[in-house]
């Protein structure tokens, strides 16, 4: 029964939370912005879905689907990942030379893309599956090259805390690309090239708006600072472990997640990996409100008491954190197993209960991700990448033999997503168990965050036997 004392405890809680959200840059208040912005991104998904689904075939999202997964990997490549460091300098100079740096990087690999485009795009199309279409490789050259830019641009404004202005620019464009979306498709009766325009002419317009702010905001600042080679190859080196670690860590989680794509296009046709794209960008919804809001804030909170060597708090945080997303996530998760083919069915038609099934398997999976990927700047701020790096590496190359045995044995394409599902949320308990080293979390309440997470991988399961 709840006495005065504690409603009086709660009553003051939540004033301070009040308080905090009107306290500007407070991390409330950030972390509110960040939120507010990813609400307006899904609830344009959510509203979209049911009728894009209805407009585009499986076939036209499975080819989107692997257009953008190779975009994706090859950007997350393109800037060495010290655009991730841009958070870190303490002074202007070195701020500037880390861009310059970061924008060497992606020319040179869009350059090198462009070469394998033009001299052996067999690569591409016989490779990974990209439709054998000029349009679609000289597009995946160009939507790389948008999205290594933004990358750059969010890295920039998470420094300058701008989550206020970077939720007005994002969210109108978003809702705009699906209108878009919407409306190509109907004129075109479904062609894949709607989905990708869309997605495209909405990545460029964002990232044009970020840099027109961020410019108009730091170009006095920044204007008068020149760098050299010598100074790019001395913050390079400075800076060593994110490229070394944190990058080839962050491309193999990447890839990881997208596994599936790469290899099921050739064994289960290109109508499974539309299932596939569906289920899975729907189910990145809630780690885009709830996980890559919080990663955005978090980040810079952890650096500010990282550098005021306050452990003790960092580690009190992320236990918080991660206790508040596992009471809110677990249920709807757990629900989604058993309902995720009826509700897929009914909201976006029968031809999708495949992608049901698909997001059933992929459901605890992603709850793990939820879990674990907010906190992933701890790496970063301590300079300790190469942890993560030695885990993603193991975990790959685990999830490539499981993925070629599976194939060998001729298991039905379903199945396969389910143990790769199980393969990809025990990697993030081990990295889980690294954060919780290094934000020194005392052992018994790490192992019950290690316990309930591993449990929660393990239900998957039983949608398999």
């Amino acid at each position: 029964m709840i006495n005065k004392q504690t409603l009086r405890q709660y009553y003051s809680t939540g004033l301070l939370y009040v308080k905090s959200i009107r306290n500007k840059g407070s991390f409330v208040q950030n972390m509110g912005w960040a939120m507010s912005g990813n609400v307006v991104v899904i609830a344009s998904q959510l509203v979209f879905a049911p009728i894009l689904t209805r407009v585009y075939g499986p076939e036209a999202y499975g080819s989107f689907a692997v257009l953008n997964a190779a975009a994706t990997n090859i950007s997350s490549i393109s800037s060495l990942n010290y655009d991730k460091a841009l958070i870190l300098p303490k002074n202007d100079n070195e701020l500037v030379t880390l861009l310059r740096l970061c924008f060497y990087s992606v020319a040179c690999i869009a350059a090198l893309l462009l070469g394998v485009v033009v001299f052996l795009p067999g690569l591409l199309t016989k490779g990974i599956g990209l439709p054998d279409s000029p349009l679609f490789l000289y597009g995946l050259v160009f939507f790389t090259a948008v999205l290594s830019l933004l990358q750059i641009a969010t890295s920039w404004m998470i420094s300058n805390r701008y989550f206020k202005d970077a939720m007005i620019y994002n969210a109108p464009i978003t809702v705009g690309s699906r209108l878009f979306n919407l409306g190509y498709g109907i004129i075109t009766k479904g062609k894949v090239i709607g989905l990708a325009l869309g997605e495209i002419l909405g990545k460029v317009t964002v990232t044009f708006l970020y840099f027109n702010f961020i410019l108009k905001k730091d170009i006095i600042r920044l204007r008068p600072l020149t760098t050299t080679w010598d100074k790019i190859k001395k913050t390079a080196i400075v800076y060593k472990k994110f490229p070394i670690y944190d990058m080839p860590g962050s491309w193999l989680g990447t890839l990881g997640s997208q596994l599936p794509l790469f290899f099921l296009g050739g064994y289960a046709g290109v109508k499974f990996l539309g299932f596939f794209g569906l289920a899975s960008s729907l189910l990145e919804l809630p780690v885009r409100l709830l996980g890559y809001s919080l990663m955005t804030v978090f980040t810079g909170k952890a650096a500010e008491l990282h550098q005021n060597n306050d452990m003790g708090r960092l580690g009190s945080l992320i236990q918080k954190l991660y206790w508040l997303l596992f009471a809110l996530c677990v249920v709807p998760f757990v629900c989604l197993m058993f309902i995720g083919p009826d509700l897929f069915s009914f909201v976006f038609g029968a031809k999708w209960l495949m992608a049901g099934n698909v997001a059933a398997v992929l459901a605890m999976s992603v709850f793990s991700s939820l879990l674990v990927d907010p906190f992933n700047g701890i790496f970063r701020i301590t300079q300790q990448q190469h942890k993560v790096f030695v885990i993603q590496v193991c975990g790959i190359f685990v999830k490539v033999i499981l993925l070629f045995v599976l194939l060998k044995l001729q298991v039905s394409p379903l199945v396969i997503i389910g143990w790769y599902a199980i393969m990809n949320g025990l990697v993030n308990v081990c990295i889980l168990a690294q954060k919780c080293l290094i934000s020194k979390i005392p052992f018994f309440r790490a192992a019950l965050m290690l316990g309930g997470l591993t449990a929660s991988q393990l239900i998957t399961i039983f949608l398999l036997l």
